[in-house]
C-alpha cells in the first residue's frame, strides 16, 4: 500500500521527486484504513506493507494513522523510514502498539560526513543509533539498508569494509 507519495529529502541516489510542488502528499488515515478493511474482507489479508519512500515523514499524520490503524485494523504491518524521523520514542511506541512489526531503516553509508554532505542524507549517527535502539526496545524487528559502492571506499579499502561491518554490528 502507498499511504503517501514523495519524500521530504533530496538524497543524491534517489529518484523521488516533489509532486505538485510539495515534497510529500498524504492520503488520509481514514481512506487508508478503509482500503485495508476492503482488502481484508476480499482476500483475508493477514499483514500489510507500506512502501512509501519515507512512511514517517509527517509526525502528526503518522500519529493519526497509528490511532486509526489500531482502532480499526489491528494487523501487523511493515514500513520504510529514515532514522532522523524516528527520534521520538513515544512515536515508535505508538507505531508498535498500532501493529508495526517490521521496519526498514535507510542508512546507505556509514561515514556521517559523507552521508550528510555528499549523499545529502539528513541522518546523523546519533539518529541511527537512537532510532534503532528505540525500535529494538519496543520489539520492532528492523533491517538497515546500505548502498554498497555509494562510497567508493567500499571497493578499494579493506579497513573501511571492516569498519562498515563493525558499524552495522553496533547498530
Amino acid at each position: 500500500i502507498m499511504a503517501s507519495r514523495g519524500c521530504p529529502f533530496k538524497c543524491t541516489f534517489c529518484a523521488s521527486v516533489p509532486i505538485w510542488g510539495r515534497n510529500t502528499i498524504y492520503r488520509s488515515p481514514e481512506h487508508i484504513v478503509g482500503e485495508i478493511e476492503d482488502l481484508y474482507k476480499r482476500y483475508n489479508t493477514r499483514q500489510f506493507r507500506f512502501f512509501d519512500d519515507t512512511f514517517t515523514s509527517g509526525k502528526q499524520w503518522i500519529r493519526d494513522f497509528a490511532r486509526e490503524y489500531k482502532k480499526y485494523v489491528k494487523l501487523p504491518y511493515f514500513m520504510c523510514t529514515n532514522p532522523c524521523l524516528m527520534q521520538d520514542e513515544d512515536l515508535i511506541y505508538q507505531l508498535k502498539e498500532s501493529g508495526l512489526s517490521y521496519c526498514e531503516v535507510g542508512i546507505q553509508a556509514i561515514d556521517e560526513e559523507y552521508r550528510m554532505k555528499k549523499v545529502l542524507r539528513p541522518d546523523k549517527d546519533s539518529h541511527i543509533f537512537d532510532s534503532t535502539k528505540y525500535l529494538r526496545k519496543h520489539g520492532v524487528y528492523f533491517q538497515v539498508n546500505h548502498i554498497f559502492g555509494l562510497d567508493r571506499r567500499d571497493f578499494d579499502d579493506d579497513n573501511f569494509l571492516k569498519e562498515t561491518v563493525e558499524y552495522y554490528l553496533k547498530v
